[in-house]
């Protein structure tokens, strides 16, 4: 058998033989752990970006799922009492559970963090946590949902993932939260009005047109000409 062909089989058979998740999970490993058992490190979603990943993830078969899901990477970190927390992906994983809460994903440790003492501290220390509320304000751990089914809408988080779908500004990957601050800062220049999906055409508009202004130059990826 060829090197890469046989590279090739023993990766199929590692990612078909996944086990499942334990506290004892070696950081950088990846396993299987119930939806159910993510702990949100955010308080809220964009519900409007979350029914749009549903749709794309309805139609695709375990398999090609499972490939998607690995090619995301949806992190976790091991906590204090083999708790999972949830890192990132935390709109593909709200859109999974809308699908089936009873399913497994497959998910890669990051880090372990046993103990509870400096826990948060050094959750925020290595930028795994997002402690604000939905309008930017600072909330204490106790505030973070305890599952994936109580993360709470933030339309303005929706609408940031829209403007840079349409190139408002550059993911900059040397900050991180990048789309909330671009959330604050629309929400705080059109004065937190509501946003459906009827009014997103709108409101997208306006979010781009926002993004190119001077009062947008301090935040992360600004790219100063607007995308249209």
């Amino acid at each position: 058998m060829r090197p890469v062909l046989l590279l090739c089989c023993l990766f199929l058979s590692a990612t078909a033989q996944a086990e499942d998740c334990s506290p004892q999970t070696s950081v950088g490993s990846w396993c299987e752990l119930p939806l159910a058992a993510l702990h949100p490190t955010q308080q809220n979603v964009g519900l409007l970006q979350v029914g749009d990943d549903q749709a794309k993830l309805a139609g695709k078969k375990p398999k090609a799922l499972e490939r998607y899901l690995r090619k995301k990477e949806v992190p976790v970190v091991i906590g204090p009492g083999g708790r999972f927390y949830l890192t990132d992906r935390h709109h593909l994983s709200s859109a999974l559970w809308r699908l089936d809460p009873k399913q497994d994903v497959p998910v890669k440790v990051i880090g372990r963090l046993p103990q509870a003492a400096d826990f948060w501290e050094r959750m925020q220390e290595n930028h795994w946590v997002w402690l604000h509320d939905a309008r930017g304000a600072e909330i204490p751990p106790e505030a973070l949902p305890d599952a994936l089914a109580g993360l709470g809408d933030d339309p303005y988080r929706a609408l940031a993932g829209y403007a840079e779908d349409e190139n408002a500004f550059d993911k900059d990957r040397q900050s991180y939260f990048i789309e909330f601050h671009w959330a604050r800062y629309f929400g705080e220049r059109m004065h937190w009005r509501p946003i459906s999906r009827a009014t997103l055409p709108d409101d997208l508009k306006q979010a781009l047109r926002l993004a190119c202004e001077p009062a947008a130059k301090e935040l992360p990826g600004y790219r100063q000409e607007c995308p249209r």
